[in-house]
């Protein structure tokens, strides 16, 4: 159909929910994937699973550990 183009097409997207997302990009981390597999089998006073995702345990509550491929994607988000 030569009237039919890459541009009239309806585009399809992938879209995970952020939670999925965080935790697929967690997991193409090397470092990250350690950490996941350990966290698994025994608690760490630095680092808690929760869920499928990595956080750090603060004084008063848990920070999401971003991976190394997230930070300037987030950085460009958060300068908005």
């Amino acid at each position: 159909m030569p009237h039919v183009d890459a541009l009239s097409r309806q585009g399809y997207i992938n879209f995970l929910p952020l939670e999925r997302e965080l935790e697929f990009r967690q997991l193409q981390d090397s470092k990250l994937k350690q950490i996941a597999s350990e966290l698994k089998y025994k608690d760490n006073e630095e680092f808690k699973l929760l869920d499928g995702l990595i956080y750090r345990k603060g004084n008063d509550r848990l920070r999401f550990v971003v991976p190394e491929s997230m930070v300037n994607a987030i950085i460009k988000v958060l300068a908005l």
